[in-house]
């Protein structure tokens, strides 16, 4: 797998307006590692913490990863595992007719799929931050 993860995903998404159903045909592109390095950036944690720069729960990575937890705090298995993390709700939000965004991805990211779908139509500080830094272009995202 290559360092620089373009994922283009093409779905249709059914949605009900006045009744009837609507089908658009959308498409995305979204660079996970870019987005994982942002969600590292939001998150400010060292990663040397618990959960590591991702801020991994015990539960999440134990969702993704076999890995004992301490493995969290190691940067490349840690992204491994935050890519397995991001294509699962990608999947998902297919199957739920959802077309994937930065924004949303880091709304699961920060409150978990079934939280993601409750405040997917509201503001939401932490989705901001993340979508902010993901199309900054005046800095590079290492």
């Amino acid at each position: 797998m290559s360092t620089s993860l373009r994922l283009l995903v093409l779905l249709s998404l059914a949605s009900a307006s006045a009744g009837s159903p609507v089908t658009t045909l959308g498409e995305t592109k979204i660079d996970l590692d870019r987005l994982i390095r942002c969600i590292e950036m939001r998150e400010g944690a060292p990663w040397a913490s618990p959960g590591g720069a991702l801020q991994f729960t015990k539960a999440t990575w134990a969702e993704f990863s076999s890995d004992p937890y301490w493995r969290a705090s190691h940067p490349d298995r840690a992204r491994q595992i935050a890519r397995k993390a991001l294509l699962r709700a990608i999947q998902r939000m297919g199957q739920d007719g959802i077309l994937p965004s930065v924004w949303l991805l880091a709304l699961r990211w920060n409150c978990g799929y079934d939280g993601m779908l409750r405040r997917m139509r509201e503001p939401w500080s932490y989705a901001e931050h993340v979508h902010n830094l993901y199309y900054d272009t005046t800095h590079e995202i290492r």
